[in-house]
């Protein structure tokens, strides 16, 4: 036994990885500091705040967007 991880094991892991990195929820607009949420109905709701759009500073947020889907799939 070894306590290193097995080669099939770090390619599922960085497979995932990726597929997160590659794979954002939102593309059309731009938002920030993503906080999701699972009802107990399953529905899940995603709170983003929205920064100005030639934001420089980090106190320049002015709204707030929500979003749900209800066929979200890990």
């Amino acid at each position: 036994m070894s306590c290193k991880p097995q080669k099939k094991t770090l390619a599922k892991e960085q497979k995932q990885k990726d597929s997160v990195i590659n794979n954002p929820v939102i593309r059309h607009i731009r938002t920030a500091d993503p906080s999701a949420h699972v009802w107990k109905d399953g529905k899940v709701w995603m709170y983003t705040s929205l920064d100005m759009e030639n934001a420089t500073i980090h106190n320049s947020m002015d709204g707030y967007r929500a979003f749900s889907s209800t066929e979200m799939v890990y």
